[in-house]
């Protein structure tokens, strides 16, 4: 069916192109079993475009149909459990599954109804709505017109330490007041951190992960639920001691792929064979103390990393009246250090005009041979040095124009 809006802005459509923002209205589809535009959900929410996919929800644009306002949309659907029909209805694909579809159905609508409590905290997606349609939950939440850090990251390859760090504090203080409700986001990742695109790099956290942790514990492959890297060790187990702890390995894993580039080995292969080292040792702009930190925050045992929010600001050296983003220079990559360059070879000893009169290069004086040579073949050389030099007296020679030191070695 041949679209009528806009599914970016929801501006009625003139053209194939949007008069508003310009998005291609005439090429848009939705991907995969993803609702298509135009659906409506209980009834007041238009869906849109598709903004992501992940391995357990959709998240599109929608439009509140009285309002005309915009918002994002957060579709509960796990993949490899659920199936969509015709209608739009999700359904179990194995009857096997059902109640693990239905427990995290409700894990999803407890984690929603604790981020609607934290409405107006700094630095969290603000949620507006729980609603239940199509045999699923769905979140209706801000609007963000903002850019993924892992986006950015693939337009920069790198950013600075500086950057990173601001990023790091802002949501360090996101997680401090998600913490104070007893909650923890579970999934932290660049792919989960947005900055906005309206110049004032606001740093807003998105996805919490309770729902894919509460139903991957209760199935068997816990490495499609976990984001590799970011994981610490005891979210690869159903019964591992999760805490404030397990966001911090996360939030110290993303700067460290900030910096780096690269994302760190998974928690398995680190148990293995750890090879992270600290940044502070390869990486110039990286503050020794913030090296310190983020390495300890990457400690594969977690009683061995911070216990809270508070200790890893301490650490890193955290203020309240830190400033960021004060410009677009700190977008520059982090540079890894090289090793310092061999020193230059010692200077050709050229011969010069003493070597010349006594027939030697200079370096080679049998004064300045080898010790092992003994004290009494030098005391035969220089007497015969003496000899040549008063046989050269009695002809005329032609002084050099250095001077001319006798005895010396």
């Amino acid at each position: 069916m041949e679209l009528d809006f806009c599914p970016q802005c929801f501006q009625a459509k003139e053209g194939n192109f949007c008069s508003k923002c310009g998005f291609a209205i005439s090429s848009y589809s939705a991907p995969g079993t993803a609702l298509k535009p135009g659906t409506v959900i209980d009834g007041k929410y238009k869906i849109g475009l598709v903004l992501g996919i992940g391995g357990f929800g959709v998240t599109y644009t929608c439009c509140d149909i009285a309002t005309n306002t915009r918002y994002a949309i957060k579709e509960y659907m796990p993949s490899g459990i659920a199936v969509r029909e015709e209608s739009g209805k999700v359904s179990v694909a194995n009857s096997g599954d059902k109640e693990i579809y239905n427990s995290g159905l409700q894990a999803f609508i407890d984690e929603t109804n604790t981020l609607m409590r934290l409405k107006g905290s700094p630095g969290v997606v603000e949620a507006y709505n729980l609603v239940t349609d199509n045999n699923t939950a769905y979140l209706i939440m801000e609007y963000l017109d903002s850019i993924t850090l892992k986006s950015l990251l693939k337009q920069n390859g790198t950013l600075s330490s500086e950057f990173s760090l601001g990023i790091l504090f802002k949501v360090a203080n996101a997680l401090n007041a998600i913490h104070a409700k007893g909650l923890l986001h579970r999934d932290i990742s660049p792919e989960n951190i947005m900055i906005s695109n309206d110049g004032n790099n606001t740093v807003t956290l998105i996805d919490f992960g309770a729902a894919r942790v509460f139903v991957g514990g209760r199935s068997r492959n816990m490495s499609r639920v976990l984001k590799p890297g970011y994981a610490p060790p005891e979210q690869y187990s159903e019964h591992g001691h999760h805490g404030e702890w397990t966001d911090i390995y996360a939030l110290a894993a993303t700067y460290y792929k900030l910096v780096t580039g690269k994302t760190p080995p998974d928690a398995p292969t680190r148990l293995q064979n750890d090879t992270v080292r600290r940044l502070d040792k390869d990486y110039v702009g990286v503050a020794p103390h913030i090296g310190k930190a983020i390495h300890k925050a990457l400690s594969l045992n977690s009683r061995d990393r911070y216990r809270n929010m508070t200790q890893f600001a301490a650490a890193l050296k955290m203020k309240p009246d830190d400033r960021i983003f004060k410009d677009e220079d700190h977008l520059t990559g982090t540079m890894p250090k090289t090793e310092p360059p061999p020193p230059p070879p010692p200077p050709q000893k050229n011969e010069n005009a003493f070597s010349r009169l006594w027939g030697r290069k200079s370096g080679s004086d049998s004064v300045n041979s080898k010790s092992s040579e003994g004290s009494g073949r030098r005391k035969s050389n220089l007497d015969m040095n003496i000899r040549r030099r008063n046989d050269l007296s009695h002809h005329e020679v032609k002084r050099p124009f250095v001077r001319i030191v006798r005895g010396a070695t």
